[in-house]
C-alpha cells in the first residue's frame, strides 16, 4: 500500500471566496451589458441578488488572512474593486500584515 501525502493550500478557503467573487463579478458585468444593450434601467433581480451576495464575500475576503501570493493577489483584487473606505487604515495594516507574511512563507 502506497501512502501519499496530501498537502493543502493554506489560502484554499480564501481562494474559494475569490474565485466565487470573480464568477460573480463576471456575471454582473454580463448582465449589465445585456441591461444596456436592451436599453433597460436594470439588470434584473439576479443582478441584486449577485451584488448582496458579493457584498456579503467583500468583508470576509478582507478579514480572511492570506498566506500565499496568489491567495494576497486575488484579495487585493476584490479589496479594490469593493473601493472599500480606509480612513482609518485598517485595510491598509491587513494588506501589510498578509504581505509579511507571505514574505515569511518564502
Amino acid at each position: 500500500m502506497t501512502h501519499t501525502s496530501k498537502t493543502t493550500n493554506p489560502d484554499a478557503a480564501l481562494l474559494a471566496m475569490i474565485k466565487r467573487h470573480d464568477e460573480i463579478w463576471a456575471e454582473t458585468d454580463r448582465l449589465s451589458d445585456l441591461a444596456e444593450k436592451a436599453r433597460s434601467l436594470h439588470p434584473g433581480p439576479r443582478y441584486s441578488v449577485l451584488v448582496t451576495e458579493a457584498s456579503d464575500l467583500e468583508p470576509r475576503i478582507a478579514a480572511t488572512p492570506a498566506f500565499t501570493a496568489a491567495g494576497l493577489t486575488g484579495k487585493r483584487r476584490v479589496i479594490g474593486r469593493a473601493e472599500f473606505d480606509d480612513d482609518d487604515r485598517i485595510i491598509a495594516a491587513i494588506l501589510k500584515l498578509d504581505a509579511e507574511r507571505v514574505a515569511a512563507e518564502h
